[in-house]
């Protein structure tokens, strides 16, 4: 291994802990331990080789990443429409024992799973759209698909734009801003108009 500035071949490994600029979810800084970092004895450059920033990499984003607790999970579950933990699982595609064992604390779900959840439970929209889904055995249709239809229908919209936009409930119409803006808008703004009668009231806490 060789100095990447003065090419001297003198270079020291030894691992240090590393405090990065992120929280973790307590609130404490972020800092990972034996990080494996390189030091030219003859310029005292330092750095880190591509593989162990990649595994640095990972570490942070799994440190950084706060899964639902046991009672979030039980808290999203009631206010769902589903009358049974089995239902619901059924509904998202898990293992019908999935809700038990997460909320009883046995473990936890996964990332996806996790993200499935807060996903259903977000909207009443998400959650009508995966009803949907088994309605008619997850059969594709491009229509579902927002982004989609965006990039079919709006022929000057190339794949290396990033767009932004917003839904006004007021004039029910998608507002395109500017082109190249980071697609960061979450469409609070916004009404489904569905049966009353397929959902049930939220069960108390």
């Amino acid at each position: 291994m060789k100095c990447p500035i003065c090419n001297s071949g003198k270079i020291v490994s030894q691992k240090e802990s590393f405090t990065t600029p992120y929280k973790a979810s307590n609130g404490d800084d972020l800092v990972v331990p034996n990080v494996l970092v390189q030091s030219c004895k003859d310029c005292e450059e330092t750095w880190i080789e591509a593989a162990e920033s990649k595994r640095v990499g990972k570490w942070i984003a799994k440190e950084r990443f706060t899964p639902l607790s046991r009672e979030e999970i039980k808290r999203l579950r009631e206010s769902l429409p589903v009358g049974t933990k089995t239902e619901l699982a059924e509904l998202l595609c898990l293992n019908e024992k999935a809700f038990v064992k997460w909320e009883k604390g046995y473990n936890e779900p996964n990332k996806a799973n996790d993200l499935l959840l807060r996903l259903i439970a977000r909207s009443r929209d998400n959650f009508d759209f995966v009803k949907s889904l088994h309605k008619k055995n997850f059969k594709f249709d491009a229509s579902d698909y927002f982004w989609l239809q965006v990039n079919e229908e709006e022929s000057d919209i190339s794949s290396a734009d990033y767009l932004s936009y917003s839904y006004s409930s007021v004039e029910g119409t998608f507002l395109s801003v500017d082109s190249r803006v980071q697609v960061d808008s979450v469409y609070d703004d916004y009404s489904v108009e569905s049966s009353e009668s397929d959902f049930k009231q939220p069960k108390a806490a």
